[in-house]
């Protein structure tokens, strides 16, 4: 009751048809309120032109309130309540935005647009470019999909620069840091020279910020520092060239662990891309996408690389420029190089990595395991190694299926590996894969085997299986072996029990056939059978290697909790009428035939229904007519005497009545029969005559056209998931040497990547940097022992800090104890 409106204006009230509602004014006349009896169910503003209130009022009118009422009560012509009341209902949110916005739907500045412009006008400015506004309407078309000319361009700059450049001139981009950085002399690093102008132990940036207390006898800069010549002036800038025995706290400091891969990957490219190296490290602390980035230290960053380009805008605009073939290739190598693999290591896993797309873009659709139904999707065909390093991958969409991708697949990961065309590959594939002619074709191919399962096998019962093995034990093709797996430490393993049987494959003699019994360690056996074409191989080989495909399965889990593999990087997608002369065509199964064809197939089916019900009724009906000829013959002539009773007589009366009433129902029914089969007979004599017109296969391309499907592009998505697989592998191998010191592995990859995302000291002794790694945590003696061990083994390999100015790393456990700090006060002037 608190609720009820005591001074407010009542002005729709209830009636027959709304008993319920009644809508009041303020006592300020400022809202409208809406009340459900006697409880307040809305508040919204009594602006006409106010979202809010348009929607009130569309959504009155969806409830059925008079339109006359609504028109009296809010003086708003009945044509526009209805198209606000459609809108609502629309399920196009552009529809919604356009009839609620008005005209304001059409204006194209928005503060974030503003805001975009502004900064990203003051980047370009600082580069020099000239016609620098067609750049900068060509950005904001792309990624913004507005088209605006230079002259609001102008405006929306004039109009943020009295407020940006006196309130905000922190907000510079990176460009004008590093120019104002590049005006520095040589021996003062970048922070000292912008905002240090005294010395380290007496100034500091900000009132909050740390250094260390240790004071630097001297402020020469260190001798080994030789800036690479042709670098340009702002790189040159960023490296940290401080005084002797100068510290200096630093974020992200566990990165370095990772230094001597950082160190490389830049030139993995010609001309080197140091773009690659921050995006790298990225990935590695965490920020699984370029706008995860604004949550990294670009300061402390710029000092451990050397560089560093912090806008997400111009990130994209690189990110675009970089996402080539051969630049993708270069990196895919490169993790080759990095992962050392064998020449002798042939055996490879290969699955189709799908991910659910939940945008808007009508991309193909397929099977998608992760919500078990047929959407949306992208796939991504992964190439792992047996160790389940993932080496090779395409991102695609549902075009082609699996089976028409492989060949080609693995044609074009030899080229972009350089791997020899004679180099004998096998490779292990699902189901996917299943199609004899497909089987033909690799059995042809001399340096390349399959191992898959056999699709639809039915197991044998014990008593054919013991005579199977009885047949196969005298001929030597039936094995037997077990297989221990590793799981939480090395002493933890369980064991795995394989007996099979090997003999050519009924269906495509090419093929060896293995049925394998396998045995888990809680004794739950089961039964399948391996395909393949290297009958030269030992079976033992080709079940375990198939057997152990959870490496891969389990990596994919791993690349998307920890890389993000499933996020998609770019929204940008091409029309496959663009796509007609790139793509191989095909004919496919008319839909509309098809729709036909299913459409046919119920109408038969209704009409089996109704002659079956016919033929049933019919019987019925003759068994009837028999009753009711027996009752009429037993029925007796005159009437029963008195001694006999008259019971069994009305009986058969009753009897017969109803077999009467019941035979004429029959008659009735069965005309309506005969007309439904009638029109059944009609409509599946049209349905015939249309597919007898029709087409029975249409070409793909011109159906997918037609149906305005487009393909996402991928290339900005594969570049950053070759970056993301990159920094998997690298991770996986650092990590190995303090895995098996430190042998527990329910949490050695926790551990690890709190240790590499870790903070710091930097220190500079005058022969190498000091790397200080704080962890946050409370290392057990045990766990700090293995990892000073380990960042000891890194040292020996002669560690580089990874600025490019070639001096010498160490690495080091501290604790947050050992480290003295200070605080010192801004200078005043």
């Amino acid at each position: 009751m608190d609720n009820f409106p005591h001074s407010s204006q009542l002005f729709l009230p209830t009636d027959k048809s709304n008993p319920a509602f009644s809508i009041y004014r303020s006592r300020d006349d400022l809202s409208i309120e809406v009340f459900y009896g006697l409880e307040l169910l809305d508040t919204v503003p009594n602006v006409p032109d106010h979202q809010a209130f348009k929607m009130l009022v569309g959504r009155l009118y969806n409830a059925k309130f008079r339109v006359q009422s609504l028109e009296d009560a809010f003086d708003i012509d009945r044509k526009t309540i209805a198209s606000w009341g459609k809108a609502i209902l629309s399920h196009d949110p552009a529809v919604l935005e356009r009839v609620m916005l008005g005209r304001r739907a059409s204006v194209k500045r928005s503060p974030t647009l503003d805001n975009y412009v502004f900064h990203r006008w003051v980047e370009l400015q600082s580069r020099g470019l000239p016609n620098f506004r067609l750049a900068l309407a060509q950005d904001v078309l792309t990624i913004f999909g507005i088209s605006i000319s230079g002259e609001t361009l102008r405006q929306i700059y004039l109009s943020r620069r009295p407020l940006d450049t006196q309130a905000e001139p922190a907000m510079a981009s990176p460009t004008l840091e590093e120019q104002t950085c590049s005006q520095t002399s040589p021996g003062t690093s970048s922070d000292q020279a912008a905002e240090e102008p005294e010395p380290l132990q007496n100034q500091t940036s900000s009132p909050n910020e740390q250094t260390s207390s240790i004071p630097p006898p001297s402020k020469s800069t260190p001798p080994n520092l030789a800036p690479d010549p042709q670098a340009s002036a702002p790189e040159r800038a960023h490296l940290w060239a401080p005084a002797l025995g100068q510290a200096r706290l630093c974020d992200h400091l566990g990165l370095l662990i990772f230094s001597s891969a950082i160190n490389t990957i830049a030139n993995a490219t010609q001309p080197p891309e140091p773009i690659l190296a921050q995006w790298f490290t990225s990935i590695l602390l965490g920020a699984l996408n370029v706008e995860q980035t604004k949550y990294l230290n670009w300061d402390d960053l710029r000092i451990l690389l050397g560089h560093g380009l912090r806008h997400t805008g111009p990130q994209r605009e690189e990110l675009t420029r970089l996402a080539t073939a051969p630049t993708i290739d270069a990196l895919l190598r490169w993790n080759l190089s990095q992962i050392q693999l064998p020449s002798t290591a042939n055996d490879f896993y290969y699955d189709p990595h799908t991910s659910h797309y939940t945008g808007s873009q009508n991309i193909l659709k397929g099977w998608c395991a992760n919500i078990r139904w047929a959407d949306k999707l992208i796939n991504s065909d992964y190439i792992h190694t047996a160790a389940g390093e993932p080496i090779y991958f395409e991102c695609t969409d549902n075009y082609e299926d699996l089976r028409a991708r492989f060949l080609p697949l693995i044609k074009r990961m030899r080229q972009s590996l350089q791997l020899d065309g004679t180099r004998p590959l096998t490779i292990v594939v699902d189901r996917g894969i299943y199609s004899n002619e497909v089987f033909t074709t690799i059995s042809a191919e001399p340096h390349l085997h399959i191992i898959t399962w056999e699709k639809g096998y039915q197991a044998c019962s014990d008593t054919e299986w013991d005579a199977l093995v009885n047949e196969h034990r005298s001929s030597q093709t039936y094995g037997l072996h077990t297989y221990q797996r590793t799981r939480n430490h090395s002493r933890d393993r369980l064991t795995y029990s394989f007996s099979y049987i090997h003999r050519p494959w009924s269906k495509n003699p090419a093929l060896k056939q293995i049925i394998v019994r396998a045995t888990n360690p809680r004794g739950r056996t089961t039964e399948v059978s391996v395909l393949t074409d290297d009958k030269e191989r030992p079976s033992q080989q080709s079940v375990q290697l198939i057997f152990q495909r959870w490496v891969q399965e389990n990596d994919f889990k791993y690349l998307d909790k920890h890389f993000g593999i499933n996020q998609l990087t770019s929204y940008r997608s091409t029309p496959y009428e663009q796509l007609r002369n790139e793509l191989e065509d095909r004919q496919v199964t008319n839909p509309h035939y098809h729709a036909l064809s299913k459409h046919g197939r119920k109408l038969s089916a209704r009409k089996a229904s109704q002659l079956l019900a016919a033929h049933n009724a019919a019987r019925q009906e003759d068994q009837r007519q028999q009753r009711l000829q027996a009752l009429d013959q037993s029925t007796p002539k005159s009437p029963p005497r008195a001694e006999q009773s008259a019971e069994p007589v009305r009986a058969a009366a009753k009897e017969q009545r109803q077999l009467q009433e019941a035979s004429k129902r029959h008659h009735h029914y069965r005309q309506l029969r005969e007309e439904k089969i009638t029109y059944l007979d009609t409509e599946l004599e049209a349905n015939a005559q249309a597919k007898a017109q029709m087409e029975r296969e249409v070409s793909r391309l011109d159906q997918l056209i037609e149906e305005d499907k487009v393909r996402m592009n991928l290339s900005n998505k594969t570049l950053m998931d070759t970056l993301k697989i990159s920094a998997r592998n690298l991770f996986y191998r650092i990590i190995r040497p303090f895995q098996q010191a430190y042998n527990n592995r329910r949490d050695d990859h926790d551990h690890y990547r709190q240790l590499t995302q870790s903070n710091g000291v930097l220190k500079w002794n005058g022969e190498e940097i000091e790397a200080h790694i704080t962890p946050r945590v409370n290392y057990e003696p045990k766990l700090k022992g293995i990892i000073q061990d380990h960042l000891a083994s890194l040292n020996a390999t002669g560690l580089i800090f990874p600025d490019g100015s070639g001096r010498k790393l160490r690495l080091l456990l501290t604790r947050k104890e050992q480290i003295s700090v200070q605080i010192n006060s801004p200078t005043l002037e």
